[in-house]
C-alpha cells in the first residue's frame, strides 16, 4: 500500500511540476506578445496622435492654389491635387481662381 502512495504522491508532483512549466511557459509567451503589440502601437500612435490644425493665410499677387499647396504640404496628403481639394473643400471654392488681398484657411498637423 505504501509503494502505492509513494507513486501517486511522486506523479501528483510530477503533474504539480509539469502544470506549473506551462503556466510560466504561457506567462513568458503573454509577455512577449505584449511587448511586440505595444511597440508596434506606438509607431502607429505617434502618426494617429497628429492634429489638425488650420491657419490664415494671406494672399498675395502671384500666389496661386498649387503655390500654396506646395508650400503647406506634408506626408498626411498623397498629392498636391488631394491637397487642393481639400484647400477647395475647406474654403468653399468651386474653381481655382483665388484673389490677392484675401485670406485663405490652410490646413496643418501638429504632432
Amino acid at each position: 500500500m505504501e509503494k502505492t502512495g509513494v507513486r501517486y504522491n511522486r506523479k501528483r508532483e510530477l503533474l504539480r511540476k509539469r502544470i506549473i512549466r506551462i503556466c510560466l511557459l504561457l506567462s513568458f509567451a503573454a509577455a512577449v506578445i505584449a511587448v511586440l503589440v505595444s511597440s508596434g502601437n506606438e509607431t502607429m500612435a505617434d502618426e494617429d496622435n497628429a492634429v489638425k490644425m488650420y491657419t490664415s493665410v494671406s494672399i498675395e499677387p502671384g500666389d496661386s492654389l498649387w503655390s500654396i499647396a506646395v508650400e503647406y504640404i506634408d506626408c498626411h496628403y498623397s498629392t498636391v491635387d488631394e491637397f487642393i481639394a481639400e484647400l477647395k473643400q475647406i474654403n468653399n471654392l468651386s474653381s481655382d481662381t483665388i484673389n490677392a488681398d484675401a485670406y485663405l484657411l490652410v490646413p496643418y498637423y501638429v504632432s
